[in-house]
């Protein structure tokens, strides 16, 4: 846990809608959690994908902008091995 910021790494799992989550710089909350099976979605095992939708809280606002899909919500993707960090 990080007692700076408050912040904790957490397993893909665990990520529920209204989490606060970190990333770049920026804090979005969870509005949607998409978890597709990569053998089937992908051609390849890499186990579980998930993919994360959130709206802007704080922090840096150009690259929240950089990793939104509509203007709207930030997008975030990666597998049980990507670093998810939830915002206490």
């Amino acid at each position: 846990m990080n007692t700076l910021l408050n912040t904790k790494r957490i397993e893909p799992t665990e990520m529920k809608i209204g989490d606060h989550m970190l990333k770049e710089g920026f804090v979005y909350a969870i509005t949607e959690i998409v978890v597709r099976d990569s053998s089937k979605d992908y051609g390849k095992d890499i186990g579980l994908v998930y993919g994360v939708d959130g709206t802007y809280v704080s922090g840096d606002i150009e690259m929240f902008n950089y990793f939104s899909r509509n203007g709207k919500t930030a997008y975030q993707q990666g597998n049980d091995l990507a670093v998810w960090i939830r915002v206490a």
